[in-house]
């Protein structure tokens, strides 16, 4: 056999490898992340406290594992839609909310809405726009469900 021969089958070997490799690191199998807090998220989500006119206040968030979310808050806000997660980097999750409803006057927020939560499982909160949010006692099914 000659050097020629000899180089081009190691050439094609290498290429082979290369192709083989960098299917592998970048192939159909990485587009689909696997979300280590997407069961966490599902509830309801409340923060309240009381304002500076010693008014009650409180904002709820609700996720559904059908992709649909609500938001409810006193003073009155209603808002509803569907949400997806587009991003999840160690506990930061980044959704996308869609089809946006407020319930007074039906009106629609047609462009999507991009918000960042983080959470923490240890002691069982979100944290939304830089405010935390605690699980509501009602939802335990879900509470314990997202704890594994």
């Amino acid at each position: 056999m000659s050097n020629t021969v000899f180089y081009t089958l190691i050439f094609m070997y290498l290429l082979f490898a290369a192709v083989f490799i960098a299917y592998y690191l970048i192939g159909p199998a990485k587009t689909q992340h696997y979300l280590q807090h997407k069961d966490f998220l599902l509830g309801t989500w409340q923060r309240k406290g009381i304002s500076l006119a010693n008014q009650p206040w409180q904002i709820e968030y609700t996720f559904s594992d059908a992709g649909t979310f609500e938001v409810t808050a006193n003073p009155p806000l209603h808002l509803k839609g569907n949400y997806q997660i587009v991003s999840e980097v160690e506990n930061l999750l980044l959704l996308e909310f869609y089809n946006i409803e407020f319930a007074r006057g039906n009106h629609f927020y047609r462009h999507p809405q991009h918000l960042q939560i983080s959470v923490d499982k240890r002691d069982n909160l979100l944290t939304i726009d830089n405010r935390t949010y605690r699980r509501l006692a009602t939802d335990t099914k879900i509470q314990t469900a997202g704890n594994g």
